[in-house]
């Protein structure tokens, strides 16, 4: 659907870890769209 969407994450690995500080990849698809962005995570 077009538009406005948000994501958040909570700062957690697949286990339900807290991360540390540093640069992430981040990936969203969909059936006719992928993308690939890094972020920075400070604590």
């Amino acid at each position: 659907e077009a538009g406005y969407h948000k994501v958040i994450w909570n700062g957690k690995d697949a286990d339900g870890n807290d991360v540390s500080s540093g640069i992430y990849f981040y990936k969203i698809n969909t059936d006719k769209f992928s993308e690939t962005k890094k972020m920075l995570l400070m604590k």
